[in-house]
């Protein structure tokens, strides 16, 4: 029997005993002692909880017998974990930051040396030329756990360099553009609000607030949470084909592109002027804006401002 094979079926053998020995794995496995001792010390590496008890009866104890028997993977599915992580790389935190370490620590441990090998060859050959996160989120993990809970907490905030105390409820977290949002209900306002996990600097649970229930909430079609006031302001902007793929790459949810006119509409809310404007202005060339004239006379104006800055004495 192969070795990964043979660790693979000790694995569900431990995984039914609170207690065994090495006798025990040894008349198991028809193995010798030194193989054994191998296949402890493989056991331990890929993460198995063991404990060494000595004495007349001794052995090994898993100190959590409860984990998860093995799952085998093709070799293209061991791929792709190993390139998932290989994007992971870009974020600075993530929800379970130390988890994923130990879980490719673990798949290394259990594979063969020849396919170990494979893999760091692919990792070399791999690289994500996107947007990477610059600043910590180090309450991501607490929000994604609160979010599950739907618990209410009350978070520092800070915005435009001002710290405030807020009361939320959060839906979930979400990457966009190497930075984590969090959507959450601003429960003193009564306001859904996308806050940067980034600016959250601290995040305690909270009984000032009793928590919505909100069954039908699905982070990645959320914009019913998100209602248009009588102040909003309809839009239309007219793309390039060029305009039609950087829109696809990244909008949002009060937004939509019609393909068949190659144009976006959508509304906002009057603070959300100065986002749009922003947010138009990466279009360049490849976006018009038809209207309102509110929406052109503020991309002039920040062009206008813009230009100032080049400007030469001659």
């Amino acid at each position: 029997m192969k070795k990964n094979e043979r660790i693979n079926q000790e694995l569900f053998f431990i995984n039914n005993k609170k207690h065994f020995t090495l006798n025990d794995l040894m008349a198991e496995f028809k193995i010798s002692k030194s193989t054994a001792l191998r296949d402890i010390s493989s056991l331990e590496k890929m993460g198995v909880p063991l404990y060494v008890e000595y004495g007349k009866y001794g052995g090994y104890k898993v100190v959590n017998y409860n984990f998860l028997p093995p799952i085998y993977f093709t070799d293209d599915e061991v791929a792709a974990l190993f390139f998932s992580a290989q994007m992971l790389k870009f974020f600075i935190s993530t929800p379970f930051q130390a988890e994923y370490n130990t879980i490719v620590n673990k798949l290394l441990a259990s594979i063969p040396d020849e396919k170990e090998k494979q893999i760091r060859q692919m990792q070399e050959k791999l690289f994500f030329n996107s947007s990477q996160e610059h600043k910590d989120s180090p309450f991501l993990k607490k929000l994604f756990i609160y979010s599950k809970k739907k618990k209410t907490i009350k978070i520092v905030y800070e915005k435009n360099g001002v710290k405030q105390n807020r009361w939320i409820q959060p839906l979930g977290i979400q990457a966009m553009d190497g930075n984590w949002y969090c959507p959450s209900i601003d429960l003193e306002k009564n306001k859904y609000r996308v806050l940067r996990c980034d600016s959250i600097l601290l995040a305690e649970p909270s009984s000032e607030y009793p928590a919505r229930d909100l069954p039908d909430y699905d982070i990645i079609n959320n914009f019913f949470l998100r209602k248009k006031t009588d102040k909003a302001k309809d839009f239309k902007v007219c793309l390039t084909d060029k305009g039609v793929e950087k829109f696809k790459k990244r909008h949002y949810p009060n937004m939509k592109l019609n393909e068949t006119e190659q144009t976006i509409e959508g509304w906002y809310e009057p603070h959300e002027v100065t986002f749009m404007t922003h947010y138009l202005l990466e279009f360049g060339s490849f976006a018009k804006i038809i209207s309102p004239d509110e929406l052109i006379v503020a991309m002039k104006e920040y062009l206008s401002t813009l230009l100032t800055q080049y400007e030469i004495d001659i």
